[in-house]
Formats: C-alpha cells, structure tokens, sequence
C-alpha cells in the first residue's frame, strides 16, 4: 500500500511504453499472455501439482489455531527516498529485535547501500516481501506484465538479498486473479492486501493454495482533505487488532516511511524523523507484548498455526 506513488514512479503516463507495448513488442507479449493462459488452465486444472518445484508448498490451514500474534508490514522501502524516516523506522524495530515484514519495490531497490545496508541488518528478523516491481495497481495491469514484473522483482530480491520472497504487499492493496497466478509462479504464497479482499483465508477451491492476510489497520492514513497526513492513536490500533485476533488468530499492522517523517506547516514531508510518532509506535508495540501478544512475521505466523 502507499500513500501516493513514490517519487520515482509518481507518472504513469510516462512508462506508457510499459503500459500500451509497441508493435515490435507485440509478438513478446503475445507470446507470455499464451503461457499465462496456460499456467492458468493447468492451475485451475490440476492444482498445485503442475507448479515448478519453487512454486510447491503444502496449503496453509484455513482453520489453525489462534496463534495470538501481530505482524506489522512496512511498504514503500526504496532507495535514495526518505532516508532518515526508512531509518528510522527500520531501527525501531532492530533495537527492540522485533519481527517486521519489509515490502520492497524492487525497480527501485538495491543500489542504495545506506537503505540495503539497514535491512540486511534486521537479519533474521526481517521477513522480506514483495511491494510491486513499480509502485503501480497491479489490478491495473495485464496478465504478461503481472507475471514479467512480479519475476523480475523475485529474482532482483535473490540477488541483492540473497534469498526469496515469501509475501507479495500490492501497491495501493490493489491486485485481481491474474496477480494471484503471477506470484505463484514466482514461489510467492501468501498475499496481504486490504480488508476489500474477500477471501481472509485461501477457499476451498482455489487450487493455488495462496493464503490471503489483509491488513487490519494502518497507522497512518490521508486526511478527508485528500492531502493531509494523520495518525491512528494506540487505541484505535488495539481496538481493530484484538476485533481481528478474536476473529481470525493474528492481525496485521500496515506502516509506511511517511508515518514516521516530520512535515513542514504546509505539509510537506521532510527527510526528517519525527521523534513523536517513532516513539508512539514503540509504546503501541510494548502494549501489545505487555497483554502477551506475538510479534511475527507472516512466514512465523502461519507456521505458528499451522504447529497447533
């Protein structure tokens, strides 16, 4: 999710060639949509028996215990944008050695060495998923360009992280069939979009066997003014947690690099970390350890229930 596109993908317009391909492109494309299209038949054919190997993993259990347990997503990690708040925040969580879910976009990921530094530094704390190749609505998207770009995005996150990613976080929580067929083929299994997603767990009959874990909550969010950046209070965030762990076992926290940063009086937002809202959150985290819930992350958390 974010708040806007980010600054280096703030102009659809201008990656019109991504969007509407050329005539020398088009037999490419045509020829991905054919294995799309057939990846798809096979799927809703034979389940995931058919996948490649990286793409096999045994279905989560829609009805595992309640495992108790929060998970916050960070979106909109990327290089160069934002440092001190990335900073930051990515600090909050490797001071307290905390689980946090990091979404990448990958186009614009992996040449910052003060921003890739600081993840790799969570280590084994820091789960790493998937936030678009570009920061786009991949509902927006077709089918080739959903599969091109979430593989990409999957092999530049081996490369400059060493391993693969798990959990696709679709920009703007926007993300349709086309994008659940993608991110299996690319061994991603579990999404986390928004509560608009009807399907909070994986049905019965979806062969892909992708578990569905919507945010919750956000921490920040834009005002009624359609500019304005606000925050949630710890109470409002405890309240939509424990509703969702109540209903479903875990929740999810949704936080972005902007809920952290400081803005000016007419609400730009600086390159600058605001002291109050790193410290508000912190408080929000030790409140829901103090009332005995887990930190984890979206891998633990199906694990955890998956165990009971």
């Amino acid at each position: 999710m974010g708040f806007g596109p980010t600054p280096q993908s703030n102009d659809l317009m201008s990656r019109g060639s991504e969007r509407y391909p050329s005539v020398q492109n088009f037999r490419k494309i045509l020829m991905m949509m054919a294995v799309v299209a057939a990846a798809a038949m096979l799927l809703l054919a034979t389940g995931p028996a058919m996948l490649p190997s990286h793409a096999q993993h045994s279905p989560v259990n829609a009805n595992a215990a309640n495992c108790n347990c929060v998970i916050i997503r960070v979106d909109d990690i990327q290089d160069y944008w934002k440092q001190k708040p990335q900073i930051a925040l990515l600090d909050i969580f490797i001071n307290d050695s905390a689980s946090l879910s990091v979404g990448m976009v990958m186009n614009h990921f992996g040449s910052d060495p003060v921003i890739v530094n600081k993840v790799k530094e969570g280590g084994s704390l820091f789960e790493y998923g998937i936030h678009g190749w570009d920061h786009v609505d991949y509902a927006t998207l077709s089918a080739p360009q959903q599969q091109e770009t979430i593989s990409k995005a999957q092999a530049k996150m081996e490369s400059v992280m060493g391993r693969s990613a798990k959990v696709f976080l679709p920009p703007y929580n926007g993300f349709d069939t086309n994008t659940l067929i993608a991110i299996k083929l690319s061994g991603l299994e579990i999404i986390s979009a928004s509560k608009a997603d009807a399907n909070p767990y994986a049905p019965a009959n979806d062969t892909l066997g992708i578990m569905h874990m919507p945010q919750s909550t956000t921490y920040g969010f834009t005002g009624s003014d359609g500019r304005s950046h606000q925050w949630r209070t710890i109470e409002e965030m405890k309240s939509a947690v424990d509703a969702d762990i109540d209903a479903r076992g875990w929740a999810v926290v949704t936080i972005h690099p902007q809920d952290f940063a400081t803005y000016d009086e007419n609400g730009k937002m600086l390159d600058l970390a605001d002291r109050e809202r790193l410290d508000t959150f912190k408080a929000f985290m030790q409140q829901l350890r103090e009332e005995g819930k887990t930190l984890a992350t979206f891998e633990r958390a199906v694990q955890t229930m998956n165990r009971e």
